[in-house]
């Protein structure tokens, strides 16, 4: 498996967190919401920052530590880690063959719904994904023992070097498998994962147009309200009230941006009284629904 691309890359800085990185991978992020480098040897190691996007790191050779949370972790060859939204972490040690790829990538090049989203959870749990019982950590080592993901970082390199027609829509679908083959592997490894709360999810996810009332659901589900709030909060990071108002609010941005139903009918169309639903809007997104159809138009 050729791990080394065909060009290298010069090292820039990134002023706003002290990250060592190519100038030419944050103008790709910040122009198409997606950008890759590739780093080689020991370089200068990479200071305490956060990031205001995703990222993304394989190790193809050599070794990188790699510190968050107050704790200390070693990736090592065929090994990747997903890094959450402005998380502070920091990359150091490089052994002397390293070689890394870096992917950076912003939460609306996933789906433009997820504009604000400000946790890996709500990639996880949005549509394209739909893994929803899950709480993953603010990073994650996966193993790649059959070089699949490899093959497909290889390809997002590509694709954002070559900019051939449709590089972004390719760059999008090999990521999602990335993201998707990382969360299988939580999958098999996470044996405390309630049934119950995923068919409470699944519920959600195909009534949420619908009144849904959460203390009969419970009741279906043999569970008492405060005990299904407890599990439920426990199994994805958030209240069962903000998983509901998260999923009405990612399909009206998908009304918004792809139809051209008055905002009241959205508003009904995701279960929402109009006037409660642009308060509710705005607390996601950060602006109104009109605002929103007008900017992604």
């Amino acid at each position: 498996m050729n791990c080394v691309p065909a060009l290298r890359r010069n090292i820039g800085r990134n002023t706003e967190s002290g990250h060592f990185m190519s100038m030419q991978l944050l103008e790709d992020m910040e122009r198409d919401g997606i950008g890759m480098d590739v780093i080689y040897g020991n370089t200068r190691n990479v200071g305490v920052h956060k990031n205001n996007c995703y990222e993304l790191l394989y190790v193809c050779r050599g070794s990188v530590k790699h510190m968050i949370n107050g704790k200390e972790y070693t990736v090592k060859p065929n090994q990747y880690c997903l890094i959450d939204f402005d998380i502070l972490h920091r990359f150091f040690d490089r052994s002397e063959d390293y070689i890394g790829k870096i992917c950076l990538f912003k939460p609306d090049f996933i789906d433009f719904s997820l504009r604000q989203s400000r946790s890996l959870r709500d990639v996880l749990y949005s549509p394209l994904i739909n893994f929803h019982s899950l709480t993953p950590d603010s990073s994650i080592i996966f193993d790649d023992i059959d070089h699949r993901i490899e093959e497909k970082i290889n390809r997002i390199l590509e694709e954002i070097a070559e900019k051939s027609p449709g590089y972004l829509e390719y760059s999008r679908s090999c990521l999602l498998q990335i993201i998707i083959e990382a969360m299988r592997n939580i999958v098999r490894e996470n044996e405390k994962s309630d049934p119950r709360i995923a068919r409470a999810v699944a519920y959600v996810r195909e009534n949420y147009a619908q009144e849904v009332n959460m203390s009969q659901l419970a009741q279906e589900l043999y569970l008492s309200q405060p005990n299904f709030c407890r599990i439920f909060k426990q199994q994805l990071g958030m209240t069962f009230t903000e998983f509901l108002q998260k999923t009405r609010i990612q399909a009206a941005c998908r009304l918004l941006a792809e139809g051209t139903d008055p905002i009241e009918t959205v508003a009904a169309r995701v279960g929402y009284e109009v006037r409660f639903f642009r308060k509710v809007f705005r607390k996601y997104t950060g602006t109104t629904p009109l605002q929103f159809r007008l900017r992604e138009r």
